[in-house]
């Protein structure tokens, strides 16, 4: 089957889980306040499943990160893009920060493993390139580089110091010692999921993971509004254009460029078309930016990803 009608078809299975989460919290059995719960769940034990189970049974070869370097090209790319366009169009400062940054970083850690998982269920090669491309190619680029545009755009200084806090921060979350874990697991050529002893907490691993479609599509629901686009409508257009297409479109591009698998291909243009991530707006709001626009834009744009993912799916992947 081609994979657009795949994505199609996953793509009906998420929002399917989503509309019975506006169902639940419609009739009061969910609240948006237990979506910070349910975000602590799947962010600290989760994902963190996800990736090591995915890792530690995998050979990894130098071309797997190719698709990690497309996606860093591609993200510095948006940046550029975003900021020269912005200025362009007269966005003050604070609007041109929240532009820059919902255009370049996406939530590729929930939304973007949901749909991997469902699209290729089984078939750990196409999740292992997913954690590659999000947590080394999204992951720790964001940490790195986003709370120095957010000062820049709040306060037209950065420091330093930031930044460094904001990667010692990252290398103490429970997604970066799976990574870790997992990336050291299988270069040693540690016991796998078929030695008897380990089987038991790889199985544990997997059960763990298997939390992380249906948690996620509900936290997505529970924390959906109706944006107002018209009072952010320049802003909200670029994203669209830079973040929702341009991004997905150009990672195709590049990796039909390189040759990399088509699988490897099809997770990069996925992981590239994804909303702006959340980590955009906590890092506005701890600087003083534009943290308000940054989640208008965010919840626009999420509604808007899945159609515009399927559009370019079905040219680029």
């Amino acid at each position: 089957m081609h994979i657009f009608q795949v994505l199609f078809s996953s793509i009906l299975v998420l929002v399917i889980i989503a509309a019975f989460g506006l169902l639940a919290r419609r009739q009061g059995v969910l609240n948006k306040e237990m979506a910070a719960v349910l975000a602590k769940i799947v962010f600290d034990f989760g994902i963190p499943a996800l990736i090591f189970v995915n890792l530690a049974n995998i050979d990894l070869e130098p071309r797997r990160f190719a698709g990690t370097a497309i996606m860093i090209v591609v993200e510095l790319c948006m940046i550029v893009l975003a900021w020269a366009i912005g200025k362009r169009l007269n966005l003050t400062r604070s609007q041109l920060g929240a532009v820059v940054l919902c255009s370049a970083f996406g939530t590729s850690a929930t939304l973007g493993y949901s749909i991997v998982s469902v699209v290729f269920p089984n078939d750990p090669d196409a999740m292992v390139e997913a954690v590659l491309i999000c947590e080394l190619g999204v992951g720790v680029l964001i940490m790195a580089l986003g709370p120095v545009l957010a000062m820049y755009f709040s306060t037209g200084a950065s420091s330093f110091k930031a930044v460094r806090q904001s990667l010692i921060a990252f290398l103490k979350t429970p997604l970066c010692i799976a990574l870790v874990a997992g990336l050291l697991w299988g270069a040693l050529g540690l016991p796998g999921d078929q030695h008897p002893v380990m089987k038991p907490i790889f199985h544990a691993g997997h059960i763990l993971a298997g939390l992380v479609v249906p948690l996620a599509i509900l936290i997505i629901s529970l924390n959906l509004y109706k944006p107002q686009i018209r009072q952010y409508l320049k802003p909200f257009g670029i994203v669209v254009l830079f973040k929702l297409l341009l991004a997905p479109l150009l990672a195709g591009g590049l990796a039909m460029a390189t040759d990399i698998p088509d699988v490897w291909r099809d997770d990069l243009v996925i992981m590239a078309g994804m909303p702006p991530a959340v980590l955009n707006t906590i890092f506005l709001q701890r600087y003083g930016g534009d943290a308000g626009l940054a989640s208008t834009l965010t919840a626009g744009a999420s509604l808007l990803s899945l159609g515009t993912l399927l559009v370019v799916v079905a040219a680029v992947g």
